[in-house]
């Protein structure tokens, strides 16, 4: 009766060191060591007078109060750390006998010499098994791995389903040496296989967070590659306005009547050609055609917009994917052609409660504009085209 309740108790304290040494456990180890040891006694007794499984579930019954009281977890997850402790034990106690079984060892009594090494190689084990269990339980409460991890734990059930099935868990003495290696291959299996999902769980984690990481990267580059174009654009526009006013002070000087209206009239166009350019009443399409503004300044385009509805039924991607199809599709006209002035006109309207796109660009008829599939068969858009004096009218309806 006192080798049982020794037993059970160094069998906690073991478990609880390996646990602490990993997650730290929330009371005292003079209090946890105090209340083991009248668990330890319980437990005894009811392995002493109730041998089978039904006295073994009321151990565990008493295991898992005095774990919940020991650890700051969930009822569920104090479950299986219970679950994980008593297959600590028959793992640990099968190892021994296996390795008893492969060197043929006498089978021990409680009054032989065979009894402290029985006990001090389980205990062993036990620690070894009890600290991969505790590194491998930390792991599925990190909030970097998928809430569901916990479930690989429940694998190893197998195991434990033998440990309460088995009155005598050095049955493998009187068993083959290949069944003995089978059972000893279980234990370690399951303990690797749990490594190598963490551990793969791991890994994919890493490269996801490099995956975003990367992204991140390539999205602050494009941020700043945008503020540079507008920096330049805005010092290229300041330096030639300065310039200019500086001409229409000559030319006032100079009484020059016939260049100063002609330069004032240069001046208010491009000012408010830049002013079209910039204020579109829509953040998706000014960053769109902020993107495009060194081809409209090289191919000398009027840029005229008219956003007047509320463009949010359309997803923000959906605008950016629908937008740059129209800009690309425009540009790529005016590029081909020999007029030296050219237009692109967006009207966007609400008609009847629905979002109604009127575009207008100088054509040279080299393509036909069509509405990007994944705007169509989501949206169900209406498109018409037509053209008039060398301009492309395309008009999109969303219903």
């Amino acid at each position: 009766m006192i080798s049982i309740i020794l037993t059970c108790w160094l069998y906690l304290l073991i478990f609880i060191l390996c646990m602490h040494m990993i997650d730290h456990v929330k009371r005292s180890i003079f209090r946890i060591t105090s209340i083991s040891f009248i668990v330890a006694v319980m437990c005894g007794l009811l392995l002493f007078n109730f041998i089978g499984p039904y006295g073994r579930l009321l151990v565990i019954g008493i295991e898992i109060l005095f774990f919940k009281y020991v650890f700051p977890y969930s009822w569920f997850r104090i479950l299986y750390i219970t679950v994980f402790f008593e297959i600590s034990i028959a793992a640990s106690e099968w190892t021994v006998g296996t390795i008893a079984a492969i060197f043929k060892i006498p089978r021990f009594d409680l009054d032989n010499i065979f009894y402290s090494f029985y006990l001090i190689a389980s205990l062993s084990f036990s620690f070894i098994y009890d600290f991969l269990f505790a590194k491998l339980y930390v792991l599925t409460i990190n909030k970097n791995y998928p809430k569901y991890s916990w479930i690989i734990l429940i694998l190893p059930f197998i195991t434990y389903y033998f440990a309460i099935n088995v009155s005598d868990f050095f049955f493998s003495f009187q068993t083959p040496l290949e069944v003995a290696f089978i059972f000893f291959g279980l234990i370690i299996s399951n303990f690797i296989m749990l490594l190598l999902y963490f551990y793969s769980i791991q890994v994919v984690q890493m490269k996801n967070e490099l995956i975003v990481l990367n992204q991140k990267e390539a999205l602050l580059k494009e941020k700043m590659n945008i503020i540079n174009q507008y920096y330049e654009l805005n010092f290229s526009f300041l330096h030639q306005l300065l310039h200019e006013c500086n001409l229409l002070n000559i030319y006032e000087e100079q009484n020059n009547k016939e260049k100063l209206h002609a330069l004032i009239e240069k001046i208010s166009k491009r000012t408010c050609k830049a002013f079209n350019t910039i204020c579109t009443n829509s953040s998706v399409f000014n960053l769109i055609l902020n993107s495009y503004l060194n081809d409209v300044q090289e191919y000398n385009i009027d840029v005229e917009t008219w956003i007047d509805c509320n463009l949010s039924t359309i997803e923000y991607t959906d605008q950016i994917l629908l937008f740059q199809s129209i800009m690309d599709f425009c540009i790529d006209e005016i590029k081909h052609g020999q007029e030296d002035k050219n237009i692109i006109n967006v009207c966007v309207k609400e008609i009847n409660s629905k979002i109604a796109i009127k575009v207008e660009c100088t054509w040279n008829k080299l393509n036909q504009y069509k509405v990007p599939i994944q705007i169509q068969e989501k949206y169900k858009t209406y498109v018409n085209i037509s053209n008039h004096d060398n301009i492309y009218i395309i008009l999109i309806l969303f219903k």
